[in-house]
């Protein structure tokens, strides 16, 4: 049983994509402003950008024992100057209509939990959970955060063999990721109404999506090659084609995410150790 206790002081400068976007963003349908651009035009005060400032403290509690392992850990932290991509309004373009992201700062909170549990309950089955939750306020504008997680849950169980005639390391494993919906996300507001909306107010485009459970899979092994080996795994994501859009995806705000996905992998060792 252990109790660790850490905490951080951490800065950075702004990236630089961060201060000078500017223009159509191809990966997300959206037109994006740096800190350093404003109405087409490089700012050139440097007062203007300052650097991000965290202050975390971490405290984590573990147990560990033969089949049995907990680690939890609970954070604060509170961010300066935290740089963040906030809706602003609509523009009409010669490549269409896109909606307008901008590079913002303001000061942060986000305290939040994270629990993952791994018990083996025979030495060929091993069930696996995990937790985390991040709860976010705009301290400077006394608002919510745009583009925070919302909680998630997962539970999976695996069965494994050491050795199943040639094949090494057999196992087949199932999960099933549950994310819940975001409530704690900004007002919506329909870009015929943006004008009437505070400066300082942050909005969003849509209301956050529901939430979602999906089911994934996988199977894994390796085979021996001489001296060598050649591991084969394949997982299957959303396997019921679940149809559900991420929060966190910004392409939420015309499809849904992705359906069923397979993937195959083969890893060769070249060196036995």
């Amino acid at each position: 049983l252990r109790l660790l206790s850490n905490f951080a002081l951490s800065s950075r400068p702004p990236h630089v994509s961060e201060l000078y976007s500017e223009g159509l963003h191809h990966g997300t349908a959206s037109l994006e402003e740096g800190l350093m651009r404003k109405d087409g035009h490089v700012l050139t005060e440097q007062s203007l950008v300052r650097e991000e400032f965290s202050k975390k403290w971490v405290n984590t509690l573990q147990y560990t024992d033969e089949r049995l392992s907990v680690d939890f850990s609970v954070y604060y932290n509170h961010i300066n100057n935290y740089v963040y991509l906030r809706p602003t309004s609509t523009r009409l373009t010669v490549r269409g209509y896109f909606p307008v992201f901008r590079y913002e700062q303001t000061d942060a909170l986000l305290m939040g939990s994270d629990a993952t549990v791994k018990w083996q309950v025979h030495e060929k089955i091993t069930l696996n959970s995990k937790f985390s939750y991040i709860h976010a306020r705009d301290t400077w504008n006394d608002d919510v955060l745009i583009y925070i997680p919302p909680a998630q849950f997962e539970n999976g169980i695996q069965f494994s063999v050491p050795e199943a005639g040639r094949l090494k390391g057999l196992f087949v494993g199932v999960s099933v990721p549950v994310t819940f919906r975001q409530t704690r996300a900004p007002m919506v507001v329909s870009p015929v109404d943006i004008g009437e909306v505070a400066p300082d107010r942050t909005f969003d485009f849509a209301a956050a999506p529901d939430g979602y459970t999906l089911l994934n899979a996988r199977v894994g092994f390796k085979l021996p090659v001489g001296e060598h080996s050649v591991g084969i795994s394949l997982t299957g994501e959303n396997l019921l084609n679940t149809r559900y859009r991420n929060y966190m995806n910004r392409l939420r705000y015309y499809a849904d995410d992705i359906g069923s996905n397979y993937i195959l992998r083969l890893t060769y060792n070249f060196l036995s150790h």
